[in-house]
């Protein structure tokens, strides 16, 4: 799992903001009694790549991570340590075309390009006295839009996130 996400990582340019269609993944350990959970602190993740952006997604993960009923405390003192990755991939569309006269005796190429992105936010919840990954949801899609459109989205995205949060397994 970690090479993977390592290999991800690698291939990954961190350089939009958020995944704003976004198609959402959740999974949780069902052995995990997330009742005993009071408490959360953030851990270093991979950030996006603002600082701006960095900072909604944490405001609109801990305002979800609130309203579950949980608080915020430093990383020492905490049930849960939360980490957040965001991820893009930047893919250009090269195409051309060849411009000529009517007779054909002159034309030129003419390149143009369309840049569009595919990116990921990854949520982590890890229990610290364990060191284990508890709960995941992921937000994929494209990315699009102004920066102010990624700030206006983060919160319909991380309440779809946390929809179902925290999880009851029955045994």
């Amino acid at each position: 799992m970690k090479a993977v996400l390592v290999l991800g990582l690698c291939l990954l340019a961190l350089v939009s903001p958020v995944a704003l269609a976004a198609k959402i993944e959740v999974a949780g350990d069902p052995e995990v009694d997330f009742s005993r959970f009071s408490t959360f602190a953030w851990i270093e993740g991979s950030p996006a790549a603002k600082p701006e952006v960095e900072r909604w997604i944490r405001m609109a993960i801990t305002d979800q991570l609130e309203s579950s009923g949980l608080r915020e405390v430093e990383p020492e003192n905490a049930d849960l340590h939360v980490k957040s990755l965001v991820m893009t991939l930047v893919n250009m569309h090269v195409f051309s075309n060849y411009i000529s006269s009517a007779t054909g005796v002159w034309g030129f190429w003419q390149a143009n390009t369309r840049a569009y992105g595919n990116g990921a936010l990854i949520v982590d919840l890890i229990d610290p006295d364990m060191d284990k990954l508890v709960w995941r949801s992921i937000a994929s899609g494209t990315v699009s839009g102004s920066w102010q459109k990624a700030e206006r989205k983060l919160p319909k995205i991380s309440s779809k996130m946390f929809a179902d949060f925290p999880p009851y397994f029955v045994p």
